[in-house]
């Protein structure tokens, strides 16, 4: 039992010293980060074709942290990002960081640049439209309710996360001629 009470005085002695330094250190960096996302997405809304009938503007843009509260985490991943309705009740564009530790060994940062939508179905469809770009450059999300384009961070390149993102982006727009944003704006005008 004297054993659990010196652990126990240890991580309180460790916790008081270093507790608000923590919090700081993590309000800072998820500020940073949630930075860097809203210019990825100020720059790809520049970029989206009229045919997606959008109606999100960068002043709709809001920050998206999951957990939002520390007291809320208990899983062994993270998000933090930016979201914006374009289409009201159907479609949203997301950017950010997804990272994620499953277990000790494996520990993924990866970016993502999504479009979420309403309807399952309607995610589905616009998956099963994009053919050949399936599994290379988009996939679906784990609740079936956006396709995403993702690009892995290394552990080595971690501040360039912005470029991970622009790259992500790119799949979107750039990939044969913005083929997969043609195709988004086919499927949500169609719903």
């Amino acid at each position: 039992m004297p054993e659990l009470e010196t652990a126990t005085n240890e991580l309180l002695a460790q916790g008081f010293h270093s507790y608000v330094d923590a919090l700081a250190a993590i309000r800072s960096f998820k500020s940073e980060v949630v930075k860097g996302c809203r210019t990825v997405m100020e720059e790809g809304l520049l970029r989206l074709p009229k045919s997606l009938n959008t109606s999100g503007t960068k002043n709709g843009i809001v920050e998206e942290i999951d957990p939002s509260d520390i007291g809320d985490f208990g899983e062994d991943y993270a998000w933090i990002g930016v979201s914006l309705p374009l289409v009201p009740e159907k479609l949203w564009f997301s950017v950010g960081i997804y990272l994620d530790q499953t277990d000790e060994s494996t520990h993924r940062v990866q970016a993502y640049v999504s479009f979420f939508t309403a309807r399952k179905d309607t995610v589905r469809t616009l998956f099963g439209a994009l053919g050949e770009l399936r599994g290379t450059a988009f996939v679906l999300d784990d609740e079936d309710t956006g396709v995403c384009a993702v690009e892995p961070i290394l552990s080595n390149a971690l501040a360039s996360y912005q470029e991970a993102l622009r790259k992500a982006m790119s799949s979107w727009l750039d990939k044969d001629n913005g083929k997969a944003l043609v195709i988004l704006g086919k499927v949500i005008n169609a719903r």
